[in-house]
């Protein structure tokens, strides 16, 4: 029963989250599907490092995708630990209101390589984005999964070409066990770990350029 301002100022987080509930205005995604395979989440707020950087960076087309992309690569590093592979991706950009601007994807094939996911995250990207919107974070959920190895082959060479990826992110994934996590990055998740506040001493790694532009 509290005002929103007393909410801010006296309680955490979490619970202004509650608030907002509370009074009928969704924060927290709704599954309203039964989803016997579960499903794979990445998000995370925005932690700007300069005040005068908080408007111009929440509402940048690529500082934005640079986020998303930073989501996907963690995803799929879940994905692939889990010897898993999605046949859906589901992204969102979470405005200052709180308001969600989302897409779900059905994939061609069944996949936990970044770049495929992006792949089909950037062709609808511009639908989902509103320029001069603060966003204040992104989101990613890998759904339908099934066992890694699952998906079949085409007659237009994507599957080879898949596992050409697999074989590299696996590697990925061994320098990431041994040197610490993230070591390699896609080049388009580059902009979101130099922003990054937390963890500076993180900051400085080799951005992954396999990657189509």
């Amino acid at each position: 029963e509290r005002p929103e301002a007393w909410v801010r100022a006296n309680l955490s987080k979490p619970y202004l989250a509650i608030w907002h509930e509370l009074r009928g205005e969704a924060v927290y995604d709704v599954q309203t599907e039964s989803d016997a395979q579960g499903s794979i989440q990445v998000t995370r707020s925005f932690t700007l490092p300069a005040v005068w950087q908080v408007h111009q960076l929440r509402s940048n087309k690529k500082f934005l995708f640079s986020e998303l992309s930073k989501n996907v690569l963690c995803a799929c590093s879940k994905a692939r630990a889990q010897g898993l592979s999605a046949r859906k991706v589901y992204y969102f950009l979470k405005t200052q209101e709180f308001r969600y601007h989302r897409f779900e994807i059905p994939l061609e094939r069944s996949t936990n390589i970044p770049n495929e996911v992006l792949d089909a995250i950037k062709s609808t990207f511009d639908m989902v984005y509103r320029p001069n919107v603060p966003y204040r974070a992104t989101g990613v959920t890998l759904s339908g999964l099934v066992p890694e190895g699952l998906a079949q082959n085409d007659l237009f060479g994507r599957g080879a070409k898949s596992a050409s990826w697999q074989a590299v992110f696996n590697t990925v994934d061994k320098l990431d066990r041994r040197y610490g996590s993230r070591t390699l990055i896609l080049g388009s998740a580059l902009e979101a770990y130099k922003r990054r506040k937390e963890r500076p001493e993180r900051l400085l790694r080799i951005p992954f350029m396999g990657e189509v532009a």
